[in-house]
């Protein structure tokens, strides 16, 4: 256990007025991915973690929603003397010859404004390590100072967070999950707070292997063990866009749910294909939510942030397949909780069906 050493979590704005929510989820998640720790906790504006690991704790941590950013930091008290003190003294073991750094001090200062602070700090580290100061645009090592009422924190390594609402904060969604634009579409959903419950159309065995390592990207932001649906879809590729919309009303109104995120984009497959399947979804008393409703640069940014390979737009059309209750009549349900060997678990539970 590194005692000086703590995760520190920046909430997104979303997730500032959410912070018990973030809080629980920090606890289960390290849970989950098997990572120990004494406390996760409330300092002002900031959850604080002590973890046996901070390395891993900061990692496991940085796959929730609802996170501006995280940091691994030394704690000191928010003194003018101590901040300086410990800043220079991480400044000192952390640059190299040569590194520009910069200090930035934020947070609650009391008896000093955080220039004196970041001005005293930036002489101290010039003497002790004799680097050279940088700029707000061009510096090799930024060294952050985050103080609250009780404590100051000293960042030594920070990451950006997804942002977004904390996990499984607003209510159940059926999402649809059958390529890569699904899987991006699955955990947008989640990064908007829902609780999102995968449904899995098919048309043949060779598909639905494929459509498992998407899957398995998107298992993560479900959080927790995660039912999924499999269902046989019998329809080209073309028709799978407004069949898996047909088979996701039937399941919303199976399930009790009463809204569906829908894997489409007027840029990508058209309006009159959103229409035609958000009316789908409206007739049937739901409500319709299109996560993924951007440009393709910007979905291939997220495609990229979340490790699934950029979406291929095809061209999609209307469906006259009716067979949305059977589908779910003779539907695969699996158990799945997020994990290394996610994808693995997905493809033992399904059998032979990956074969068909």
């Amino acid at each position: 256990m590194q005692d000086d050493a703590f995760v520190v979590v920046f909430p997104s704005v979303a997730g500032s007025s959410r912070m018990g929510a973030l809080a629980g989820n920090i606890r289960e998640w390290l849970r989950a991915r098997g990572q120990p720790f004494e406390s996760v906790g409330r300092d002002c504006d900031v959850l604080v973690a002590r973890a046996h690991d901070p390395v891993f704790a900061s990692t496991a941590i940085g796959q929730l929603f609802g996170i501006a950013r995280v940091a691994i930091a030394r704690r000191a008290e928010p003194s003018l003397e101590r901040i300086v003190e410990a800043t220079a003294r991480l400044g000192g073991s952390l640059l190299l010859g040569g590194d520009r750094f910069l200090v930035k001090v934020q947070g609650r200062t009391v008896g000093f404004v955080p220039a004196d602070a970041e001005l005293a700090a930036t002489s101290a580290i010039i003497e002790k390590s004799g680097s050279a100061p940088g700029t707000e645009s061009s510096h090799d090592k930024l060294l952050r100072v985050h103080v609250t009422k009780k404590n100051a924190y000293v960042s030594i390594f920070e990451d950006e967070g997804l942002g977004g609402v904390p996990n499984r904060t607003g209510d159940p969604a059926v999402c649809p999950v059958y390529g890569a634009l699904p899987a991006l579409s699955c955990i947008e959903a989640a990064r908007r707070g829902f609780r999102t419950i995968a449904i899995v159309p098919y048309r043949t065995g060779a598909d639905l292997a494929g459509t498992a390592k998407a899957l398995a990207r998107a298992a993560p932001s479900m959080m927790g063990e995660s039912e999924m649906h499999f269902c046989r879809v019998p329809v080209p590729a073309q028709e799978m866009d407004h069949a898996a919309a047909l088979l996701c009303a039937h399941a919303a109104g199976e399930l009790g749910v009463g809204r569906v995120c829908l894997p489409l984009s007027a840029p990508q497959h058209g309006q009159e294909l959103v229409d035609i399947a958000c009316a789908l979804v409206t007739e049937a008393g739901l409500s319709a939510h299109l996560p993924v409703e951007c440009r393709e640069d910007e979905l291939a940014a997220m495609a990229t942030r979340f490790g699934i390979p950029a979406p291929k737009m095809s061209k999609a059309r209307k469906s006259a397949w009716r067979g949305a209750a059977g589908a779910w009549g003779g539907r695969k349900t699996l158990k799945v909780a997020p994990g290394p060997n996610v994808l693995h678990e997905i493809l033992d539970g399904l059998g032979g069906a990956t074969k068909v």
